[in-house]
Parts: C-alpha cells; sequence; structure tokens
C-alpha cells in the first residue's frame, strides 16, 4: 500500500491540520464569492459539508478518538469529489505561484529541482510557493486515503484497556 502514496499519506496530523484549515478557507472565501455570482450557494454549502465530514472524520482518526455522531455527513462520493475539486484548484494555484517566481528561481522549479534545494537557495523568494506545495501535496494524500476508504482505512492504534 505505500508504494504508490503520496507525500503526506502517513502523516495523520497533517492531513487533519490540512482538513481544518481547508475549512477555514472555505468559511472566509464562500460568501464573497457567492455574492459576486461566481460561486453557486448550494454547490458551496455542499463542498462545505463534505470538508466538513473529512474534517471530522480526519479529527478523529489523527487523534484515536471515539466516534462522536456528526449532523448530516457528505457521503463518500461527495467528500471525493470536494477532494477532486479542492485537489485541482491547488494545482492551478501552485501554477500560478510557480509563473510569478524570478526567472532563475522558475527555471530551478520547472527543471525539477528538490523542494529543499529551492528553499536553501531562494529561501523567502520561493516561501509561498513552497507552502501551497504542501497544500496540494496534502490535499493528494487526502485524496488517496478517500479513494481507499478514507481515514477508517488507516491503522488504527491500539488503546490501554482499562
Amino acid at each position: 500500500m505505500t508504494e504508490d502514496a503520496p507525500r503526506f499519506a502517513f502523516d495523520g496530523q497533517r492531513l487533519r491540520a490540512e482538513t481544518i484549515a481547508a475549512v477555514a478557507r472555505r468559511t472566509v472565501a464562500f460568501g464573497p464569492l457567492i455574492r459576486a455570482g461566481k460561486l453557486d450557494e448550494g454547490d458551496a454549502n455542499r463542498e462545505l459539508n463534505a470538508w466538513l465530514t473529512l474534517r471530522d472524520e480526519w479529527c478523529r482518526a489523527a487523534s484515536a478518538m471515539p466516534d462522536a455522531p456528526m449532523i448530516a455527513p457528505a457521503s463518500p462520493a461527495q467528500c471525493l469529489a470536494a477532494l477532486q475539486v479542492a485537489l485541482t484548484r491547488a494545482d492551478r494555484q501552485l501554477n500560478k505561484l510557480i509563473a510569478a517566481l524570478p526567472a532563475e528561481a522558475y527555471r530551478a522549479a520547472r527543471n525539477g529541482a528538490l523542494l529543499s534545494q529551492l528553499a536553501d537557495q531562494f529561501g523567502d523568494v520561493v516561501a509561498p510557493m513552497l507552502a501551497a506545495h504542501d497544500t496540494r501535496d496534502a490535499i493528494e494524500a487526502l485524496l488517496w486515503w478517500q479513494q481507499r476508504g478514507g481515514p477508517l482505512a488507516l491503522p488504527q492504534p491500539q488503546r490501554a484497556a482499562a
């Protein structure tokens, strides 16, 4: 199972943090987009509900908390669709940030330099792009898990007997 795993696939805390951040981003962004007519309110509600479901599932999985009841959780298919949309958006954002880099950093990024090399060589110039890359890779890992049954497929730590 690990040979095709994306970066962050086994970093449950990072994936939990990404779901929390994704809910926060959507909570802030969707209202203005709806008011501007750029996003349908029903679509926004379905996407936000899917991310709330993902957040709740990953928070439980990452902390090994017992299941808590959720109000109207999104279906696995809705969560999968929300992750696919998010990955497309993250790819688009990453490509915009790469395109905006100074020429030398742009060439290095497009020629496959390691992320650590880019950070070492260009520092703050590439920091937003590296952050976007991390976000994109976390979303890819969330999608990978969702395609395999979601965080419930993660091996669960053993709880001490009482």
